[in-house]
């Protein structure tokens, strides 16, 4: 039964990295998409 926990306790972890990774991504996409944009109405 101990096993069996661990390893969606590990599934879990996995799952968590990657969502965060996206948000991360996301997050800087759409900060890039911004500032680029502003620094090319600049220029």
């Amino acid at each position: 039964m101990s096993g069996c926990s661990s390893v969606v306790e590990r599934d879990l972890a996995k799952v968590d990295v990657v969502s965060s990774n996206l948000i991360t991504r996301s997050i800087f996409m759409y900060f890039f998409k911004t500032v680029g944009s502003a620094i090319i109405e600049v220029q």
